[in-house]
């Protein structure tokens, strides 16, 4: 598994190009944790990435699947 994005702050939406998500779950939140991880999904199987998504989902997180800067599964609590 490769995880892309941990954590980012407001700046880092321009640099990739993107509008400034004031609410982004990727920012450090009050608990001093961000709650959000991208993780790359490109050059994987779609049964793979299907089974990951189903994982994540049975652990109680939300999982969206989309194209921001590249194809990556968003995993959020």
């Amino acid at each position: 598994m490769i995880i892309t994005d941990a954590q980012r702050g407001k700046a880092d939406y321009a640099s990739m190009g993107m509008k400034t998500n004031h609410s982004s779950k990727h920012y450090k939140q009050k608990d001093g944790y961000a709650h959000a991880v991208d993780l790359r999904v490109k050059g994987r199987s779609e049964l793979r990435n299907q089974l990951m998504t189903i994982y994540f989902k049975m652990m109680g997180f939300t999982t969206i699947r989309h194209v921001g800067t590249a194809d990556h599964l968003h995993v959020q609590i």
